[in-house]
């Protein structure tokens, strides 16, 4: 088996382009790989959030009560929706936190 090699020339522009798109090709796979990768039920517990996302129960308990991530209370216990952790995933639209 032969291997075949092709040389082309690229001036610095063309190849940073050719590598910007490469990068944010690559990201964005990698993006959406991650997010598939979080499997959760319809309904989750508190315990179940805290370990996909890792961090504390008490922290997670703090979410819910400043409303960063919404939770229901079915029969006594407490519930989160697989849509609400996602959400609170995706959306950062605080001024506060951007980059200065």
């Amino acid at each position: 088996m032969t291997q075949e090699f092709h040389f082309t020339t690229l001036d610095q522009e063309q190849l940073s382009i050719l590598i910007k798109d490469s990068i944010a090709d690559a990201l964005q796979d990698w993006q959406h790989s991650e997010m598939n990768k979080l499997q959760l039920p319809e309904f989750s517990t508190r315990k179940e959030v805290a370990t996909l996302l890792r961090i504390s129960l008490p922290t997670v308990d703090d979410y819910i009560k400043r409303g960063i991530i919404e939770a229901v209370r079915i029969s006594g216990r407490v519930r989160i929706k697989d849509s609400e952790v996602r959400k609170a995933l995706t959306a950062i639209k605080s001024q506060r936190y951007k980059r200065r």
